[in-house]
């Protein structure tokens, strides 16, 4: 784990895959195209989402 969080070794960053990759191993949750490069945009952009919502509520 160390490793591969870059504590250790070359101090590699690593990218998380593309949302084309994730939809092409049938792992893309929404698979919908939801317009954003990686799956850690989809949950920034799904969190703020919630948050606005949440705010227009209340």
């Amino acid at each position: 784990m160390e490793h591969i969080a870059g504590l250790r070794g070359g101090h590699k960053f690593y990218m998380p895959p593309s949302c084309q990759e994730m939809n092409s191993l049938g792992l893309c949750p929404t698979n919908l195209g939801c317009g954003v490069k990686n799956p850690l945009q989809y949950t920034v952009k799904a969190i703020k989402k919630f948050q606005s919502m949440k705010q227009a509520q209340g």
